[in-house]
Formats: structure tokens, sequence, C-alpha cells
């Protein structure tokens, strides 16, 4: 796997290639994210939207691989958008994936619904 990155304006390296987990974990759970990271696969995309994170978490804990070496992106869904949820939908991400920290955290959805 490469280890290419590119270098945010505020000194952030992001890997550019990265593993998307939505509905990688539906049939074998956590062994998908297991195994993406047997292969070489250092950045983790997920979402609290995914229902996942947990699963997520356990196979990073059961890898056993260094939290500094991997990046986390998780992602704030439209109904919890605003200042207290989206500090809630953080929480629970990083409570679910079992670290204290995220890389990234994006808006999911930049809108309310789909129909807008």
């Amino acid at each position: 796997m490469s280890t290419m990155t590119i270098k945010t304006y505020n000194n952030i390296d992001i890997p550019l290639v990265g593993f998307g987990s939505f509905l990688a974990t539906e049939g074998k759970g956590k062994q998908n994210i297991i195994d993406a990271l047997k292969v070489g696969y250092n950045y983790i995309d997920t979402a609290y939207f995914y229902k996942n994170e947990e699963q997520i978490g356990e196979a990073i804990r059961d890898f056993a691989i260094d939290r500094k070496d991997l990046f986390l992106c998780s992602k704030v869904w439209p109904t919890m958008m605003g200042y207290e949820g989206t500090l809630d939908s953080f929480a629970k991400s990083t409570e679910m994936l079992g670290t204290d920290y995220l890389d990234m955290y994006l808006i999911h959805w930049p809108k309310k619904s789909m129909d807008d």
C-alpha cells in the first residue's frame, strides 16, 4: 500500500489512499477492517451514520496498530449538525472508535435533506 500523503495548509499529512468503511462491516463484521489494515491501509474513513464505528474500533484494537500510525476520519450527519449536535456526534464517534481524537472530522452531507 502506498504511503504517499498530501500536506494540508496546517501541516497535517493525509494519506492519499484510504479505506472507505460504508457497508464494510456488513456480513464479516470487523474482519474486513482487519484485512484492510493487514494489506497496509492506514487511513480509515467512517461516519457515525454508518453504524460501524464500534466494530472499527474493535478491529483497530485487535490488530494492535499504534494509534499514531493510523489516520481516522469520521463525519457528522446533517441531522446532528449545529454546535451541540456536532460536539455530541464527535464524542459518540470517538467513544465508539476507542480513541480520544480524530485526524479529520467532516460534514457528511452539506444539506439538511436529499431534497434540498
